[in-house]
């Protein structure tokens, strides 16, 4: 298990030539399967977009793809909106379904071998990515536990 906070800034080398492609800027996590589902690296000015399919290592100083090749730019409006950051949850508030706040998320746990997300870290809270309902551009939001239920307090 790895955190965000940690992975982001790690260079993205690309394995078929050793290149330096760019490094992490941020992760496009699929709400559906609470799964990261690509990386965003930053090229020079440029950010680009690399599906988590091709990511070949996650090392704790580097994160290799299978080729040079896999690092492209965005195609369509909506991997432009995933580049510029729309399904990243990190600085987004941790809401549950009912409307409580957990603050911003500072971090995510995921698995860096397979990509699935264990937890979203929030100011306040901690709520686990079984519990994932959405990510938007404003909000991460996350299905109220029991307790919270019960008492209308706590994520």
């Amino acid at each position: 298990m790895i955190t965000l906070k940690d992975a982001i800034g790690r260079t993205v080398l690309g394995r078929d030539t050793a290149e330096q492609l760019g490094e992490l800027r941020h992760v496009v996590v699929d709400p559906s399967g609470a799964k990261v589902v690509a990386l965003v690296v930053r090229s020079g000015r440029n950010d680009k977009l690399v599906a988590w399919d091709d990511v070949t290592g996650f090392g704790p100083d580097a994160i290799l793809v299978g080729a040079t090749s896999a690092v492209r730019d965005p195609g369509s409006d909506a991997e432009k909106a995933d580049a510029g950051g729309r399904r990243d949850p990190l600085g987004k508030r941790l809401l549950n379904d009912q409307g409580t706040s957990a603050g911003l998320v500072v971090d995510v746990h995921f698995d860096e071998s397979t990509g699935v997300v264990d937890s979203f870290v929030g100011e306040h809270a901690i709520a686990s990515a079984d519990r994932l309902r959405g990510i938007g551009s404003y909000a991460v939001v996350v299905r109220a536990s029991d307790d919270a239920r019960a008492a209308t307090v706590g994520v």
